[in-house]
């Protein structure tokens, strides 16, 4: 047996050019299929109203001693300063004269 010649042939195992051009063109229409023109609805964005409520002045304090009320107030209190800084809370209550 001559080196040219081979016990087994050699088979060609490739796509070709007809199979390729077959591929590129699923590709390509999968690719135009998925790319469709969507319409999309645009909806107004509603504004966003954030509403603080001004702080009330009006409460109650209550002082109790083993469970019992030694003193209690009613009416309008000044908050100076609720602690929310670090510092100490600062309350005042302005009395009026009795009558």
């Amino acid at each position: 047996m001559s080196k040219k010649e081979h016990k087994y042939k050699r088979e060609k195992h490739g796509i070709g050019i007809e199979g390729a051009l077959l591929i590129g063109g699923a590709v390509s229409i999968c690719v135009l299929a998925s790319c469709g023109y969507e319409k999309k609805e645009y909806i107004d964005p509603k504004p966003i109203v954030v509403e603080i409520p001004e702080p009330c002045t009006e409460g109650r304090i209550l002082v109790t001693k083993n469970g019992r009320c030694i003193f209690e107030y009613k009416g309008e209190i000044e908050m100076i300063n609720d602690g929310r800084n670090g510092e100490e809370i600062d309350v005042q209550v302005h009395m009026k004269e009795e009558k």
